[in-house]
């Protein structure tokens, strides 16, 4: 059943599917050309979910290792303040003026690169904080299942 959300789909992939696509997108050589670039990126699934991340990406959240991100949607790693919510990143009122939201629904639902200045409040040891940043989202697919490469860059 679907649920009813404010914005983007609350629909979640498979945790075995999840573990399934974590294993085999390392096999594609140009994605593991990735891990070479210092810019901070997350390749997500249609379902806005983190499968990998690079090391700058992990050092955004309070996670240190990749598996513990695997499933998570971007503001659920990133401590968003609206991504709390029973549905999670992406589903709230507050979501729709999200840049980040904005460009991941472009991305999947339009096929198209999106490049967006989004501010994010992010919840961090009981404080909030305003980030600027600019958010990229690249679609691309495998077989028949889209993915996303997602890139944050923080305005200093």
């Amino acid at each position: 059943m679907r649920s009813i959300t404010h914005f983007l789909p609350s629909e979640r992939m498979r945790p075995d599917l999840l573990l399934l696509w974590r294993e085999i997108l390392p096999r594609y050589r140009d994605l593991r050309l990735l891990y070479l670039l210092e810019t901070p990126w997350a390749i997500v699934t249609h379902t806005r979910q983190i499968l990998r991340a690079s090391p700058s990406f992990l050092a955004f959240g309070a996670a240190n290792a990749e598996d513990a991100i695997v499933g998570k949607r971007p503001g659920e790693f990133l401590a968003c303040v609206h991504s709390a919510g029973p549905l999670g990143c992406g589903t709230t009122e507050a979501c729709r003026q999200c840049g980040a939201a904005q460009a991941l629904a472009q991305a999947f639902h339009q096929g198209t690169p999106a490049h967006i200045t989004t501010a994010f409040l992010l919840r961090a040891e009981g404080r909030i904080q305003a980030i600027n940043a600019q958010v990229t989202v690249a679609p691309f697919h495998v077989g028949f299942t889209s993915f996303a490469l997602f890139s944050l860059l923080p305005d200093n």
